[in-house]
Parts: C-alpha cells; structure tokens; sequence
C-alpha cells in the first residue's frame, strides 16, 4: 500500500507554522486522514490542507538524509582504506577527516543483540529398570 504521509510530513507542517507537537492530532500515513481533526483551528486546518496537498510522501526526513550522506562518506573512507597500503593507512589516521567519518560509522552501527550461549543438546529421558522383587 502506498504512502500518502511520509517521514519529511511533521517537518513541513513545523515549517509552515503548525508543529504537531502542539496540537493533540494525528494522522493515518496510508490514507492521509486526519484524526481529531476537530481540534484544529480553522487556520490550523488550512495548514494542514495545504502541506498535505503539496507534501511528496518519498521525501525523507532531514534526519534521514543526514544519515543517508553520512553513510556514503562511511562507504567511501572504508573502500579507501580497503585498498590502502600500511604507509596509507598509517597516512590516514592521521587526518582528522578520517578519524570523524570512522566515528560516524561507529555510531550508527547497531549495536550487538547477546544471546544467550547455546542450550546443551538434551538426552532422551530413561526409566529406570524395574525393582527386583
């Protein structure tokens, strides 16, 4: 099912002077509807018409896009390092550059989820032998 509200949607209901923050509503991403849309102002609800009606669903959110440039600067200081000598590397390190494009990488990786060790392998039950009478 396609989108009607995507992830730039609350940014650009902020920047038109109406910050959902502020106001007990929400919306239905598939269907573009308004819940408790009552509780708008007459203003408020032309805001809202008007950002819906402009606004494209695929557009990301400037946090997205962030993370997204962020990335491809992580990709491209791993494919040099990869392909580096020693000396180019020891040369790298050294570049502040660098050492903020492997520290943005370090901070978007997810974090490890533990698990628990594996369970030992578990042996059929036995019963014992009966009493001798």
């Amino acid at each position: 099912m396609d989108l009607k509200i995507g992830p730039s949607f609350p940014e650009e209901l902020r920047a038109a002077g109406l910050n959902p923050a502020n106001v007990a509503v929400a919306w239905n991403i598939f269907t573009g509807e308004l819940l408790n849309g009552d509780l708008l102002t007459k203003q408020q609800r032309a805001i809202w018409d008007e950002v819906l009606k402009a606004h494209d669903p695929k557009k990301l959110d400037s946090d997205s896009l962030r993370r997204q440039s962020i990335l491809a600067e992580a990709r491209a200081t791993l494919e040099t390092l990869r392909s580096a000598t020693p000396q180019d590397i020891e040369r790298l390190a050294a570049a502040p550059d660098i050492v903020a494009a492997i520290l943005r990488i370090l901070a978007l990786m997810p974090l490890p989820l533990t698990q628990p060790p594996p369970m030992p392998p578990m042996s059929p039950p036995t019963m014992a032998p009966p009493p001798q009478a």
